[in-house]
């Protein structure tokens, strides 16, 4: 696997701004979904719009699945 700091940076800022998810618990989750992994494969770069969006479609259902747990 690729250096992916960058990668993650991104993943952060979409988890913690826009979710308000706590990036470093969600991150190695995040690693495990098969387009997390299917952008890394094909070497989606950080600042494409596929990798923003495969950040968003996790952290829509992670946020998702927090505010059903609280309620």
């Amino acid at each position: 696997m690729n250096n992916l700091k960058q990668h993650k940076e991104v993943f952060a800022h979409i988890a913690q701004v826009t979710h308000e998810l706590d990036a470093d618990k969600h991150w190695p989750l995040f690693l495990e979904t098969w387009y997390a992994k299917d952008s890394i494969d094909k070497g989606v770069s950080h600042d494409d719009e596929g990798w923003e969006s495969d950040c968003m479609t996790y952290c829509d259902d992670a946020a998702a699945e927090e505010r059903m747990r609280i309620a």
